[in-house]
């Protein structure tokens, strides 16, 4: 009697990592949406922090890393179209989340302090003492 190949179960793993990220996507957009308003806020007049830039370095990661974690796990288990799909996730959602992460980052790093303005002559070796423009 031949074996009948009885379609597979859903993996555990897969689904719980799916839901994982859709719960993460949820909690991530909660946290963009109070940084939006707090950001209104500070350009309103109130004081804000970099909680933004980071709740926004926390969607890129989210939206771009945790697909292709699930891709990786959807492979070792031989799951073809989970792996497809995941992959293809992951892919799609990398230039945004790269774009993201790099304007947030850009916007955590210290502004370089401007050049100091001279307000008075300096001499230079080899030459007179005249000002220039006066």
């Amino acid at each position: 009697m031949p074996e009948h190949d009885h379609p597979r179960q859903p993996s555990a793993a897969i689904a719980l990592m799916t839901s994982a990220w859709l719960v993460g996507l949820i909690v991530v957009a909660y946290l963009v949406w109070t940084a939006m308003w707090q950001g209104w806020a500070a350009a309103h007049g109130g004081t804000s922090s970099g909680g933004a830039n980071w709740t926004l370095i926390l969607l890129a990661l989210t939206v771009f890393l945790w697909p292709l974690l699930t891709a990786v796990v959807a492979m070792a288990q031989r799951r073809r179209v989970a792996t497809v799909v995941f992959s293809v996730l992951g892919v799609i959602f990398l230039l945004p989340a790269a774009a993201v992460g790099y304007t947030a980052c850009q916007e955590l790093r210290p502004a370089s302090e401007p050049m100091p303005r001279v307000t008075q002559c300096m001499e230079h070796s080899g030459g007179d003492n005249r000002c220039p423009g006066g």
